[in-house]
């Protein structure tokens, strides 16, 4: 003798899960509710993805914005230097068209010596640059 899954009598040729469905398990609702239960899970593995994905995405966004804030730090840094650049070459060399070939002339490593050059240069009456004696500063 056949039982369903509560324990009752089981009439031959019924589903053992669903007993009022007369087709033998697994019954045609049996099969249905598989399926949907199946899509379910799809669904809530494709939604914990997602979550995952939009976290991935929202770290990357972070490290992006960071990145942009070290960016502009940096640019308005290199803008500081050109503008002291520019006043030192402006106090050396009043009339830049005479004094550029003193600048070629000058050997510069860097930015910093460039700024202490352009502050040791003088200009005689000529318009002719010429560099200070450093007097040990």
């Amino acid at each position: 003798m056949a039982f369903d899954i509560f324990g009752n009598t089981l009439k031959p040729g019924y589903c053992e899960v669903h007993p009022s469905m007369n087709e033998e398990y697994p019954c045609s609702l049996c099969v249905s509710e598989s399926f949907i239960s199946n899509q379910q899970q799809g669904v809530t593995d494709e939604v914990r993805e997602l979550k995952f994905n939009m976290g991935q995405q929202d770290e990357q966004i972070k490290l992006l914005t960071g990145q942009n804030i070290r960016l502009k730090e940096q640019l308005t840094q290199a803008q500081e230097h050109i503008l002291t650049a520019k006043t030192a070459i402006k106090k050396c060399f009043p009339n830049p068209s005479v004094c550029f070939d003193s600048i070629l002339l000058v050997k510069i490593d860097d930015y910093n010596n460039l700024v202490d050059t352009l502050n040791k240069c003088d200009v005689n009456d000529t318009g002719v640059a010429g560099m200070t004696e450093d007097k040990g500063e």
